[in-house]
């Protein structure tokens, strides 16, 4: 991978679809090497009960990110109520920029 971006996507699963049926998606995806997609490594993946989440990806570009809401769109549609994506910083490299340094 050449220059890469830090991203944030912050979920969470429809609460019709049961948490046994969330994990069964994300199994065969991830067992099939279907996810993480090519040019996405995950950085964390965090879950809590509620089925809300967070996803933290080094990516190369958004078109691979939104390539990755994709997959698991089409695994299984419904399954996300919110998915919201957006570019990152450490916090170390932040707050120098937030004091104009």
């Amino acid at each position: 991978m050449g220059v890469c971006m830090l991203f944030m996507t912050i979920w969470q699963v429809n609460p019709t679809i049961p948490p046994r049926k969330v994990a069964e998606v994300a199994h065969e995806l991830t067992s099939k090497g279907l996810w993480p997609i090519k040019g996405v490594k995950v950085v964390g993946w965090y879950i809590s009960p509620g089925g809300k989440g967070v996803t933290i990806t080094d990516a190369e570009n958004g078109e691979d990110v939104y390539k990755s809401w994709i997959t698991w769109t089409n695994a299984h549609p419904g399954l996300f109520t919110c998915y919201e994506t957006m570019p990152v910083l450490p916090a170390e490299k932040a707050i120098p920029l937030s004091m104009g340094k």
